[in-house]
């Protein structure tokens, strides 16, 4: 009797470590799964300047030389022509949002949405969320919402594995993908607020809808923006906004409504990384100018 009742202790034990174990575990890109261990208020406990000194596996958030989110000055920037347009090759899937305590995440089965290819490397997405406002800024302006595509070449690491597409978002017309998700997520929810925490399946979504057509982007080193905060990640930012409404905006938050007026990082110092820009229009430029060249040599 005594030891099936130590087995059943031990047995207690262990289930009550492993709970704990997957309550902090990381996401696959990375990132904390509950966020609920760290705020955006500046000048709280828990804000983003003390974010380092919360757990061990953070310090990168204070240490780190490589952070995100960076503001993208054109004093900073050097374009190069030869990068090329993004190779996307996504595909509908079913996906899954989140509320992971300070934004909706909207996930999808590893490997199952497609990929991006990157410096002939390919990398799958795993999940994109948003930010309000935005992280990153462009000359020192700022957007009202940030989107966050995150991909991935292996599961559970993320330094010099991963790339973050940023997709910043200006008042305007209502974005499609973002009425078709918020749809999804109220016909599940019956409008009610997410729990932190609950997960929801929304049925196949297609990510080739987030970003269309070829557009110029910067890209550059950085990290994830928020904790860990690891470093080693390939950022590209597009340079054209996409639009969205304040109502959409506010249905964002409001399914989250975490107390805060915001879930976004302050800018990071570049401290004296290098910042690449794709202009389409400049490699036509120089194609042009270049065949120019090889027509008056023959002639």
């Amino acid at each position: 009797m005594k030891s099936q009742s130590k087995t059943l202790v031990f047995s207690a034990l262990l289930l009550s470590l492993l709970a704990t174990y997957l309550h902090a575990a990381s996401t696959p890109s990375g990132e904390v799964e509950d966020e609920t261990g760290f705020s955006y208020i500046v000048g709280s406990e828990r804000g983003p300047e003390n974010w380092g000194y919360l757990e061990e596996e953070w310090r990168a958030c204070s240490e780190g030389r490589k952070q995100s989110p960076i503001d993208l000055a054109r004093e900073n920037v050097k374009v190069i022509p030869h990068l090329g347009d993004l190779r996307r090759n996504y595909k509908p899937s079913y996906a899954y949002v989140r509320n992971r305590g300070h934004d909706l995440q909207l996930r999808w089965d590893y490997k199952r949405a497609g990929s991006i290819e990157v410096d002939g490397r390919e990398y799958f997405l795993q999940q994109c969320h948003w930010h309000h406002p935005s992280e990153h800024a462009i000359d020192g302006k700022s957007y009202q919402l940030e989107l966050h595509m995150v991909h991935s070449t292996l599961h559970g690491e993320v330094a010099g594995n991963t790339v973050v597409v940023g997709l910043l978002y200006e008042i305007g017309e209502p974005n499609a993908f973002i009425k078709e998700v918020l749809r999804r997520v109220t016909c599940e929810t019956r409008g009610e607020e997410m729990e932190a925490g609950e997960e929801i399946e929304v049925g196949e979504v297609d990510p080739r809808k987030i970003i269309k057509g070829e557009h110029s982007y910067y890209r550059y080193m950085g990290s994830l923006t928020t904790p860990p905060c690891t470093e080693g990640v390939k950022w590209i930012v597009n340079k054209q906004p996409s639009s969205v409404t304040e109502e959409q905006i506010w249905s964002l938050r409001r399914l989250v409504d975490d107390g805060a007026w915001n879930n976004s990082r302050p800018i990071q110092p570049l401290n004296g990384r290098h910042i690449q820009l794709y202009n389409p229009d400049s490699e036509r430029s120089i194609e042009s100018m270049t065949s120019l060249r090889i027509d008056a040599a023959a002639s």
